[in-house]
Formats: structure tokens, C-alpha cells, sequence
């Protein structure tokens, strides 16, 4: 899955509607398919063992730091715009729309079951979908670049590119590389 770091607002304005803001935010990226992380979930534990802001946001930093991404929802944010400027010192991509992101990542809205071929026939309509499945599968295989094919790939297909955009296809390659092999395993 791909791991999306929530940069938003907290202390600045309403603190509930903050922490609601990014609480929906998580829900709209899961059901995407993303693993988003959600600092301002250290909401309620700064209720309980409250703690000064700059330890928090040097928490915050080091999830920046393996996530694979940021996505920076609008507000003013002192704490949100230092988490950016880390993630962009270290080359992780930003987004600052839900539909930005979603396009960098090709999402399809549909989420698959672990075992697509398990399901019912009169839930997925036919035999001819588990056909298109095992066809998929067998394209799968074939799928599977390593870092060379990838930049030549790219180099091919879209021409040179930036550093920035090497680093999302880099992203997006491992994710899809393991995707398949994961499916591959499951359904070999």
C-alpha cells in the first residue's frame, strides 16, 4: 500500500474540526486503497500526557521521513508546512489535492478481494470475469520490470524526465511489482 502522510492544520483555528478534517481525509484515502497516517490522532493522547508542540512535530517528522508520500490539505500550519519542507528535502513527493494524488497513482475506486477468483459467479456477473482475471494474471507476469527495464520504459514512453517525476515512478513501480507478486503468490 502506498503510505500517505497527513500534513493539515491543528492548532491554528478550531482544534476539533481540524482533527475531524484529517479524520475524514484517512477515511476518503482508505477507501482508495492508500495506508494513510494521521498525526493529529496524537490529538487524544495530548488530552491525556500533553506534551510541548516541538516534540510532537519531531515525532510527526520522523513518520514524514518513511512515508511515500505527503498530502498537504489547505490552512494555515506552521507544523504542516515544516512537515512539507522535510518531505521535499528528501525527495517525497507532495500533493495538495485528493485528485492529484489519486491521479499520480493511477487509483481505481473498485477494491478487489483477496482471492477475486473465490467469489461467486452471480456476485462478479459470469465465468467470463474469473477468465479476465487469470488472462490479467498471466499479463502480470510479464509486468514485472526491474529498475533498468523501468528507466528505459520511461525513457521510451514519456521521454527524459525529472527527478521528481523518476521518484513517483519509482513509487509506483515497487508498489505495482509488489502488487503483482502478492497476487501472483495468492493465486498460483
Amino acid at each position: 500500500m502506498i503510505k500517505v502522510y497527513i500534513a493539515s492544520p491543528y492548532t491554528k483555528g478550531d482544534v476539533a474540526v481540524n482533527v475531524k478534517t484529517q479524520i475524514d481525509a484517512v477515511d476518503r484515502l482508505m477507501n482508495k486503497g492508500f495506508a494513510p497516517f494521521a498525526p493529529l490522532y496524537s490529538h487524544f493522547q495530548h488530552i491525556v500526557h500533553p506534551r510541548p508542540w516541538n516534540e510532537w512535530l519531531e515525532v510527526d517528522l520522523e513518520w514524514v521521513k518513511v512515508c511515500d508520500c505527503v498530502l498537504r490539505l489547505s490552512g494555515d500550519s506552521d507544523g504542516a508546512d515544516e512537515e512539507v519542507r522535510v518531505a521535499k528535502s528528501l525527495g517525497i513527493p507532495i500533493f495538495y489535492s485528493f485528485e492529484d494524488l489519486y491521479e499520480a497513482f493511477d487509483v481505481v475506486t473498485l477494491k478487489l478481494p483477496r482471492n477475486p477468483l473465490s467469489w461467486q459467479d452471480e456476485v462478479i456477473g459470469s465465468e467470463s470475469f474469473k477468465q479476465g482475471v487469470e488472462k490479467s494474471i498471466k499479463n502480470m507476469r510479464s509486468a514485472i520490470m526491474n529498475d533498468a527495464q523501468k528507466d528505459e520504459w520511461l525513457l521510451n514512453k514519456i521521454g527524459p524526465v525529472s527527478e521528481k517525476e523518476k521518484l513517483i515512478a519509482s513509487i509506483l513501480f515497487k508498489y505495482q511489482r509488489g502488487l503483482i507478486e502478492k497476487v501472483i503468490k495468492e493465486l498460483s
